[in-house]
This record gives structure tokens, sequence and C-alpha cells, in this order.
């Protein structure tokens, strides 16, 4: 698996939800990864360095993982299947130990940690080939390629497509009364709109 590493350009809302867009090192091509507010909350709290009065939920976790004398090492955005995106957290003893704990993530837990901890963000660079878009940043000089470029609204109006095609399978296997198709249906639809992410 390649890993290229990557920074968080902007979070950004959208006409179907809130996203974070990432940035690789090596091209123009960002990732945009649909999340869900308190996840924006979280992700934006620390980007714009404001404290809570209280801990957040990542804070939490962060201070529990610092108190069992364990660090973040770094997290991967490994892969991207039926529209979600999977994430790995990488943990390791506080104590020089090379023990290493890998952990399955949300994407936007793994980066809301990752930022706490002041960890690096790799993508794998299927990720960034499948899902990356480019998005004319201040209209800088960036080489474009042949195809028309995707900005973050056509990406938000493919997930409008795809939603509403979704919504037609899931009347029609409601309808047929084929409920484990439907729940995994539904399933996607969440996925996209970004509740799972």
């Amino acid at each position: 698996m390649n890993l290229v590493e990557a920074f968080i350009h902007s979070v950004a809302v959208t006409d179907i939800g809130f996203l974070v867009l990432l940035k690789n090192t090596i091209n123009n091509k960002m990732v945009p990864i649909f999340i869900g507010p308190m996840e924006a909350q979280s992700i934006s709290m620390v980007l714009m360095k404001n404290s809570p009065p209280r801990p957040m939920t990542h804070d939490l976790i962060k201070t529990i993982i610092e108190n069992l004398d364990y660090t973040l090492k770094e997290i991967h955005i490994t892969e991207i299947k039926n529209n979600t995106f999977y994430a790995k957290l990488f943990i390791i003893p506080g104590s020089g130990h090379d023990d290493l704990i890998e952990i399955d993530s949300r994407p936007s837990d793994a980066i809301a940690l990752a930022l706490r901890f002041h960890k690096q963000i790799y993508l794998c660079e299927d990720v960034i080939n499948e899902s990356g878009i480019i998005i004319d940043d201040n209209h800088d000089n960036a080489e474009k390629p042949d195809a028309a470029p995707e900005t973050v609204s056509s990406v938000s109006r493919k997930a409008n497509d795809q939603i509403g095609q979704l919504q037609k399978k899931l009347d029609i296997a409601v309808k047929e009364e084929r409920y484990e198709e439907a729940a995994e249906i539904r399933d996607a639809m969440k996925k996209l709109t970004g509740e799972s992410n």
C-alpha cells in the first residue's frame, strides 16, 4: 500500500452536509470526505485553535490514550468501498516500545485525533486516484487535466444523484419486501450523507 502524506485544506458545508477536504503532497488532487456535524465541529475547533469549556469526545479519547501511556503515531485513510472511506489509527506505547496497535476508525474520528496529537495524516494512493478531485484554489496556475475539473459543487451534485438512485432502489426493495436489501440501501444512503464517516 503506497501512502502519501496529506493535510486538511478546509472543512466545507455543501447542500448535502459537511465535508473535509484533504490535500495530498504529490499532486493537486483533493479528497473530499463527507462527515457528520459533530465531527465537523470537533475538527474545526482544533483548526481555529478554540478550546471548549469541557472536553469533547475526541479530547476525552486523547486523554484516555495518554493516561494509558500510549500515543498516536499516525493515521491512514486506507480505502473506499461503496462510497464509504475507511481509516486506521496507529497507536504506540509511550515508553519507547515498538509494539504498534492498529485500530479501525471512521476517517472523521481519525482526523480529529490526528489534529489533537499533531500527527501525520496519510492517504492511500488508491484513495487519491479513486476519489481525488481538482479544485481551482484561488485560481492558481496549477496544471489542469484535459477533462473539466470536478469541484465541490459537482461532487455534491453527484452525491445527490446517487442518493436519488438509491432512494428508487429502496422504494422497490420495500415494495417487494426485500427488507435485508432495503436495510443495506438505507445504510449506503446514510454513508453518502456523512452520517457514518
